[in-house]
């Protein structure tokens, strides 16, 4: 439940950002054929409306253009991350069960194959992120054991945690920039 929260919180933060720079739309899409099909006369009138407030090179200008830019990787690597966080979730069922079945062949064997895709994943994450994150607070992401299943488990929920902190300190951080550029432009908006 608290997931679901969370992440009706950011799409609701998306949603703002997206409501002062895009159409009205309702339900999901995807953004990348979308904004490539925009006339170029938008994003150059959106541009040339919050000049006054964010002039090019000025430090929120470049903090908003740096975002922006690792945005779309976030996304991409939390799309990426999904079977991070199923095979994660089996291996922590599968550790209950086995600790409650000592000894299951069947078990410890299932345990056993699904270690090295979760390790494999985990390590795709961190990868990832190393491309993609924003500079400021840190983001270990401890490397689990070869043969600790639960090891693998806290490695694979830190690896989840970080990248949806990640994307959404870069969402509620252009929310910020959005709302500073809107009131210095002051009601009539520009």
């Amino acid at each position: 439940r608290s997931k679901l929260e969370e992440l009706g919180r950011k799409y609701g933060l998306f949603g703002d950002v997206f409501q002062r720079v895009g159409p009205a739309l309702d339900g999901p899409i995807d953004l990348e054929p979308m904004l490539r099909e925009l006339p170029p006369e938008i994003p150059q009138s959106s541009g040339e409306r919050g000049s006054a407030a964010l002039p090019e090179g000025s430090r929120l200008h470049q903090e908003a253009r740096r975002l922006l830019a690792a945005l779309p990787g976030l996304e991409r690597l939390q799309a990426e991350a999904l079977g991070l966080r199923r095979d994660a979730a089996v291996l922590d069922c599968l550790l209950a069960n086995q600790r409650r079945m000592v000894g299951h062949e069947g078990l410890d064997r299932a345990v056993a194959q699904l270690l090295p895709t979760v390790r494999d994943a985990i390590n795709a994450v961190r990868s990832g992120l190393e491309q993609v994150a924003l500079p400021g607070a840190s983001w270990d992401i401890p490397p689990p054991w070869r043969e600790d299943a639960a090891g693998h488990v806290r490695s694979a929920r830190r690896a989840l945690e970080v990248l949806e902190a990640q994307h959404a300190r870069a969402v509620a951080r252009l929310v910020q920039i959005a709302d500073q550029v809107e009131a210095a432009q002051g009601p009539g908006g520009g």
